[in-house]
């Protein structure tokens, strides 16, 4: 977890600074890489020529039984001190260039990152782990939805 600290002088009016004389105090501000995977993962989401995250057999098992996806599917991320680092695991559609992507997805976790947390991304590693036509992923996220529903005992109605 990442600690930012706090100044207790800066504290609003409403403490009484006769009280905090001569004390030691550490605020912190600290953010679960849980956190950090998940503003990635949606941050990488809105990325055009990214069809989806790759994750491991347990986040397959773990969407099952969700009402949607997992925004933290196929990333992880540690963070020490101030740096973050994140791993990611996509699926690339198909004609989209690879080093455009890595390029434009470095630039927006590292500004997202920096707006919301005040952390800087030491390092973004990306796997490219299937390609995939956009017809193909479609069909296969269908094909998969409709899998799930059957297991959950609910089939989709026919019209």
């Amino acid at each position: 977890m990442s600690e930012a600290k706090m100044n207790p002088a800066n504290l609003p009016d409403a403490y009484n600074k006769d009280e905090l004389e001569g004390q030691a105090y550490t605020d912190t501000l600290s953010f679960d890489d849980s956190v950090i995977e998940k503003i990635a993962g949606i941050t990488a989401r809105e990325i055009p020529g990214i069809l989806d995250m790759k994750g491991n057999f347990m986040t397959g098992i773990t969407e099952n039984f969700t009402s949607g996806p997992n925004v933290t599917k196929g990333i992880s991320a540690e963070v020490k001190e101030r740096d973050v680092s994140i791993d990611v695991k996509l699926i690339l559609e198909f004609g989209a260039s690879a080093p455009e992507i890595f390029a434009e997805m470095k630039d927006r976790v590292r500004s997202q990152l920096q707006q919301m947390t005040g952390l800087n991304l030491r390092e973004l590693n990306v796997r490219v782990v299937d390609v995939m036509t956009r017809k193909e992923y479609d069909k296969q996220s269908r094909d998969s939805r409709e899998n799930n529903a059957y297991r959950q005992g609910n089939p989709p109605r026919a019209y």
